[in-house]
């Protein structure tokens, strides 16, 4: 442009196309926005605009700086009532960063270079920067209610669409109790930066101009694989068309039309979507809202337990150990010689191993059915491991964010083992392992867990020693001891891993929504367990 702002453009295209005025080339002092305008050239006509081209200056002291992790809420001092909440991570900025800071610039009406549709002529608009941020869940905006709107009325606010050359409505908002301010409802606001206003469109005779709203009825939770419906009611016009969006289709996939009133939904993935239905009525007007819809996983558990069917006897031990040991009172003397570290009655290999196999079959436990109640099999503790698990978390950059794991289901417990002697009460407590209910993502970001780690009570260590490591000190008996453990896992897709990590003794059974969903892994010969020692773990960092 020349020193006044005027410019001409030498053999023009003839047609429609746009005109950009790029603020970012302005020699003077401070930031200036860009705007765009649609023009249609006519051949051998002088064409201009129409109006003056207006940039206003941006304000760039009051400013919110956003990241992936933080939000905040922008107010400016020179308006009391306006406020702008942008929540952490939802803002992306144009050429796709996560990080940048956004300012909001009041503009006087008669310097705002389009016209309010309707009719409108609100007394407040702003210029939300950069153009292009898009804002996913909506930033929820409250400004003064300078039209004089009265108190708990609805009203709607508008963004200035660049692709459709005009003002539409992006939700709902509603005036405050005492009058002063017009905020946004829930799960609507700024979409998109840009310019933005409120307003009630003039009032007309016919019901075209009345308050256009829409709304989303449905469950806003879902399981991996479950299908969701979600149904649009305009009001006060409920005639006209839909149409619905989806952010992340790796998250749901629609099933069925995407135009009508209800829409159908196969959860595909775990994470969250925002789902977006765009009503239009029978006037032409649009109305917008916005829902997240979160998915989690199935519930995985698993449960380790002593399968004592399928362990036998080895022949040749001595007889007195054989009628001690099934002898009530005899028994536990026996035992308790054990805890001492006296080898009482084990005279050769054979007799510890029959000793070994007389105190697990005889604290065995009973057959897990195919389908649990879990509550109830927890709190019947016939088991050695049991570990129960439903997950919510979000994949970014290809990896499960740590951050963003949840459990609505959390169990890990390590089971009681029963006292071996005949027609004994008495059961001894578990030891739990470090690592016992952990949840957790692996170093490579594939998987999410939850793992359940313990072994035999410190009652039992003195024995399992005086039997198996005669040569261990006494005091160093719990290093004598393998732990038990089976890990819970889903992939980033939010599928159960039903092929799950587990020591090679006891035997278990997997399953998903307490139903079976494996078949039974079933234990290693006991000896080859009573070989290990407590080097034999499942730590956090060896869980891939």
């Amino acid at each position: 442009t020349d020193a006044q702002g005027q410019f001409t453009i030498l053999s023009a295209p003839v047609g429609k196309f746009k005109l950009f005025a790029d603020g970012s080339t302005s020699q003077r002092p401070g930031p200036w926005p860009s705007l765009e305008y649609d023009l249609v050239t006519i051949a051998g006509q002088n064409n201009t605009i129409g109006m003056p081209i207006f940039l206003p200056k941006l304000d760039s002291v009051n400013k919110l700086c956003v990241t992936d992790t933080s939000g905040g809420t922008l107010t400016l001092p020179q308006v009391p009532g306006f406020s702008l909440t942008v929540a952490p991570g939802s803002a992306t900025f144009p050429g796709g960063a996560r990080n940048g800071c956004i300012t909001v610039t009041p503009v006087h009406m008669d310097k705002v270079p389009m016209v309010p549709g309707f009719g409108q002529q609100p007394r407040f608009v702003v210029t939300i920067q950069p153009v292009g941020t898009t804002f996913n869940p909506p930033a929820s905006m409250s400004i003064p209610n300078v039209d004089g709107l009265k108190p708990r009325e609805v009203t709607e606010m508008y963004s200035f669409d660049h692709d459709l050359n005009a003002f539409v409505a992006i939700g709902t908002a509603a005036v405050s109790e005492d009058g002063s301010v017009i905020k946004s409802s829930s799960g609507v606001g700024v979409l998109k930066a840009g310019w933005h206003c409120a307003g009630t469109p003039a009032t007309a005779s016919t019901g075209d101009c009345e308050n256009l709203s829409v709304t989303i009825s449905g469950p806003l939770t879902a399981d991996k694989d479950d299908s969701v419906q979600l149904t649009a009611i305009g009001a006060p016009d409920n005639a006209g068309t839909y149409s619905w969006v989806i952010d992340d289709p790796m998250i749901f996939s629609i099933q069925g039309s995407q135009t009508a009133p209800t829409l159908t939904l196969k959860a595909t993935g775990v994470g969250k979507a925002n789902v977006t239905v765009t009503h239009t009525s029978t006037s032409g007007r649009t109305a917008t809202n916005t829902k997240v819809v979160k998915v989690s996983t199935k519930e995985l558990a698993a449960t380790g337990w002593i399968d004592g069917t399928v362990l036998s006897y080895p022949p040749g031990q001595n007889s007195l150990l054989s009628i001690k040991l099934n002898t009530p009172g005899l028994c536990s003397i026996l035992l308790a010689d054990w805890l001492i570290g006296s080898r009482t009655n084990i005279f050769s290999d054979i007799d510890r191993q029959y000793a070994n196999v007389f105190l697990i079959k005889n604290s065995a436990n009973g057959l897990p059915p195919d389908t649990i109640d879990p509550v109830s099999f927890v709190a019947a503790g016939d088991f050695r491991a049991f570990v129960r698990v439903k997950a919510y978390f979000e994949v970014r950059n290809g990896s499960i964010d740590p951050s963003s794991l949840q459990a609505s289901v959390q169990v890990a417990k390590a089971g009681r083992t029963p006292d071996p002697c005949p027609l004994s009460p008495l059961s001894f407590a578990p030891q739990d392992h470090p690592a016992n209910n952990t949840l957790g993502v692996t170093s490579s970001g594939d998987a999410a867990f939850l793992v359940v780690e313990g072994r035999v009570g410190l009652e039992a260590h003195t024995s399992h020693r005086t039997l198996n490591w005669p040569n261990v000190p006494l005091l160093q008996s719990s290093s004598t001891v393998p732990w038990i453990w089976a890990v819970a896992a889903f992939d980033k897709n939010g599928d159960p891993k039903t092929n799950v990590d587990h020591q090679i003794f006891p035997s278990y059974k997997v399953y998903v929504n307490n139903t079976l969903a494996a078949p039974r892994y079933t234990q290693s010969p006991l000896e080859q367990f009573i070989q290990l020692n407590a080097t034999s773990e499942r730590r956090v960092s060896d869980i891939h």
